[in-house]
């Protein structure tokens, strides 16, 4: 059996859920206190995550899979334009990510890790997504479970590439 671990991360909120075969075991959104500056990225934020993270390797190892791999969306620059020329408006949001995913990345798993790019994650139709991870008022509004959405598109992306 394959595990898959697969990681959103966010400057505020970082997706992460357990795949196990490509059946949805666990996932949840960690979230970070909105009151601190963006730049100011929490360790208790950090710890959270990582901590949820190696929560669900121990749970795969403990189901018996023989392959255990944390699968993390990489992070680039936004392709943001403004008056015709490409620029970031505001680079926090994506310095914050950038240090999130260098504390998944760099930490020392007893799972491989793997980065898989952004684009498209989290964006396919609803009906495409484990029912555990669809909104529940039809995807009106703001809805916390895009973070899981795109981590389960990031873990079932390093299934199929680490199958070829």
């Amino acid at each position: 059996m394959r595990a898959v671990v697969g990681v959103d991360p966010g400057a505020r909120e970082t997706g992460v859920v357990l795949s196990i075969d490509g059946q949805l075991i666990e996932w949840e959104v960690v979230r970070r206190d909105h009151a601190t500056a963006l730049l100011n990225v929490p360790r208790a934020y950090l710890e959270r995550i990582n901590d949820k993270i190696g929560a669900y390797i121990d749970l795969a190892l403990r189901s018996e899979c023989a392959d255990v791999v944390v699968a993390i969306e990489s992070v680039t620059v936004p392709n943001v334009h403004h008056n015709g020329k490409r620029q970031v408006l505001s680079p926090e949001g994506p310095m914050a990510t950038a240090l999130v995913y260098g504390a998944v990345f760099g930490q020392n798993w007893t799972a491989s890790v793997v980065s898989v790019e952004p684009g498209g994650n989290g964006s396919l139709p609803f009906t495409s997504y484990p029912e555990a991870l669809r909104p529940k008022d039809g995807g009106k509004g703001s809805d916390v479970k895009r973070h899981v959405r795109s981590a389960w598109d990031v873990a079932r992306k390093a299934k199929v590439r680490l199958a070829a």
